[in-house]
């Protein structure tokens, strides 16, 4: 498993107490260690869509890889918080996640495919999957910089201030789904008797809606994850980064 960090401007206190050192200045070792880990992993083209999604946004350089464990989730990213100001993801190199998720997420890939014009037999494959999420985490990582008008120079403040704008924006968005602020995974993982108590209580909303029955919750819940403006961004990113590499490696 890997483990993208990104150090934004801060007090590196194991160096030297007074001193801030920027992102720009650690570039160099970063990318190396990149480079030397993703060549390593799982599936073997991670280091080539990594540097696709550099072309397309510099600032994502400043991501440093490291080993991390990853149990239930297939790939996330992480804010920075006062505790940790650093901005991380988490993905899996485990082929058996994403031979899962071929099977689990099929409305998630279906949803993809049309909406972004990519060709559904190209994730037939594992690999490719796995590599078409690691771009959309990276895709999160831009959107961020984007809103935040973050930098390699922005101040430890500033970076703190927009991931709590990004998470309040994260959170509304999230309101609006048929089980508010919940994953397609954690709804997929309901029985059929959690889903139709909870039908029940919320009959009303559900059916403005348009969803009838308990069984079309987690289809909806899927369906409409991929639709909201977040999600919908870094699937845009990531698709474009996709077939980049795709282009690269068939020349």
């Amino acid at each position: 498993m890997i483990e993208a960090v990104g150090h934004f401007r801060q007090r590196a206190i194991s160096i030297n107490p007074r001193k801030e050192t920027s992102l720009s200045e650690k570039l160099p070792d970063f990318t190396i260690e990149n480079k030397e880990l993703l060549n390593l992993m799982w599936p073997p083209g991670l280091w080539a869509i990594y540097e696709q999604c550099r072309q397309l946004d510099p600032n994502l350089a400043f991501a440093k890889i490291k080993k991390a464990n990853l149990q239930k989730r297939a790939a996330y990213w992480v804010m920075p918080t006062d505790e940790n100001p650093q901005i991380g993801i988490v993905v899996s190199g485990e082929q058996e996640h994403f031979n899962r998720l071929l099977q689990t997420s099929k409305i998630s890939i279906q949803e993809i495919c049309q909406t972004h014009g990519l060709d559904s037999d190209l994730l037939e494959k594992p690999e490719n999957l796995a590599l078409l999420i690691f771009a959309h985490e990276l895709g999160h990582v831009k959107d961020f910089f984007e809103r935040g008008q973050l930098h390699a120079d922005s101040s430890l403040a500033e970076v703190l201030k927009a991931a709590k704008k990004y998470k309040l924006e994260n959170r509304k968005e999230k309101q609006r789904l048929p089980v508010p602020r919940k994953n397609p995974r954690t709804v997929n993982a309901y029985g059929n008797a959690k889903l139709f108590y909870y039908f029940l209580r919320h009959k009303q909303r559900l059916r403005r809606m348009g969803i009838n029955n308990y069984q079309e919750i987690p289809v909806e819940q899927e369906r409409r994850y991929r639709q909201l403006p977040l999600e919908k961004t870094a699937d845009e990113f990531s698709v474009t980064a996709f077939k980049r590499y795709l282009e690269s490696v068939s020349l």
